[in-house]
This record gives structure tokens, sequence and C-alpha cells, in this order.
């Protein structure tokens, strides 16, 4: 019986005729000032859903022309 595991891994989708693996968004909900976010983090701000493109991280604002985010 296991009890308490705890598991860790990204999420990836395979096309199913190229093969190729993309990396699955992990949605966090509305995007908190002073959290910091993950790469491929989704969040939503300002009425748009925005993905954490920064491979170290953010605790930037979600914003047009800000490069940790793509719109």
């Amino acid at each position: 019986v296991f009890r308490h595991v705890i598991m860790s891994g990204k999420i990836f989708q395979v096309d199913d005729i190229t093969g190729e693996a993309f990396r699955v968004p992990l949605f966090k909900g509305t995007w908190q000032k002073g959290e910091k976010y993950a790469y491929y983090d989704e969040v939503t701000h300002n009425g748009s859903s925005w993905i954490c493109v920064n491979e170290k991280g953010t605790s930037t604002e979600p914003a047009d022309g800000n490069a940790d985010w793509l719109k």
C-alpha cells in the first residue's frame, strides 16, 4: 500500500502524425503579484491568457512587451 506518494514531472502531448512532443501548459489561475511562475505555467491577467516562456521562471507581471510571457 502506497501512502503519501508525490510524483513530479512534465506533461507533454504527442502529435499523432509526426510523433513530435509538445509541452502542455500548467494552468495556475489568475496571476498573483509576488508569486513566482515556472516555465510553461499559464495564468489569466487583465482578460487574457499568458504562458511563462522564461526557462528560469518569473515573478514579473504579464504584459505586452514583457519577454517573460507569451499572450
